[in-house]
């Protein structure tokens, strides 16, 4: 079986390694339909052809990947811009993460997420692969968590390695500060 664009000059075909890999190579702007050619193999198999869109409008990037990492948090507002309060008004909190790895088997939560081109941020949390770069002081447990490993060493600085794949490519990477007081 091979791969057929309904209009090459939109969409060139590229297969290597034999069938192993194919390629979908946009040439020109427009939208074309890429379908199985069946001649040489068996005819049961359904042949749904996907819609393929080519075009020259800017790709939304991302820009980095922010790390961060928390033991606890509590909400809490600033004293000063309250003023006096009355039923009426409006108080503006903001959660504050901490961040205490002290003894050993001591855990910490991780959070990650993808700020974009277009100033928009997903939470990525759970989709990006984390790797500890001083194992000596923090190891990754899941891809939501780290802990203190008996026998660890203090440490401080961006540590924690953070990789967001997509489709099998890195959409984006970043590093999370881990501080670790033993």
């Amino acid at each position: 079986a091979s791969f057929i664009s309904s209009e090459p000059s939109i969409v060139e075909i590229i297969t290597s390694y034999g069938y192993e890999q194919v390629i979908a190579k946009g040439l020109s702007n427009g939208m074309v339909q890429v379908s199985i050619d069946l001649s040489d193999s068996i005819q049961a198999i359904h042949n749904i052809p996907i819609n393929i869109t080519v075009s020259d409008n800017d790709i939304i990037g991302v820009n980095n990947l922010r790390v961060g990492i928390y033991t606890s948090a509590s909400w809490n507002i600033d004293e000063y811009d309250i003023g006096s309060v009355s039923l009426d008004s409006v108080v503006k909190p903001y959660l504050q993460f901490y961040h205490e790895l002290t003894a050993e088997g001591d855990t910490a939560n991780v959070v990650v997420y993808a700020d974009y081109d277009d100033d928009t941020t997903e939470e990525i949390t759970g989709q990006a692969y984390l790797k500890s770069l001083v194992t000596t002081s923090f190891i990754v447990d899941t891809n939501t968590s780290i802990s203190i490993p008996i026998e660890a060493s203090s440490s401080c600085g961006s540590y924690l390695q953070v990789v967001w794949p997509v489709c099998g490519v890195v959409a984006g990477t970043g590093r999370g500060l881990v501080v670790v007081e033993m």
